[in-house]
């Protein structure tokens, strides 16, 4: 999913990497089921001009996005951090991890 900001579908200049309503989009209306990956969320300014790389990776896995994408190896600890932090705290659910988990491992990625 790009960085696309789609007005009539993404609210407030939201990129559709982050939308839950892009990507419900593609699940609903579309009936697609497979695995939905993320363009960079790093070096892009469309997403980086609004969010920090950690809260666009939480706000792209929560709106439903199953593989984030990150151009740079620093921002991973920080990613994993703050989505550590998500789950715990209940703001990504455990279902959503396991249906992109399941997904992931659907295509044969090593989960």
């Amino acid at each position: 999913v790009g960085h696309l900001d789609v007005p009539g579908l993404t609210e407030g200049g939201v990129p559709a990497s982050l939308s839950p309503a892009a990507i419900g989009l593609l699940r609903g209306a579309y009936e697609f089921d497979g695995m939905i990956v993320t363009d960079d969320l790093v070096g892009m300014q469309a997403v980086r001009s609004r969010f920090e790389v950690p809260e666009a990776a939480e706000r792209a896995l929560a709106a439903g996005a199953d593989v984030i994408l990150l151009a740079q190896p620093t921002e991973v600890e920080p990613v994993l951090d703050r989505l550590e932090e998500a789950v715990n705290l209940g703001r990504i659910p455990d279902r959503r991890l396991d249906a992109a988990l399941s997904r992931v491992a659907e295509v044969g990625c090593p989960a």
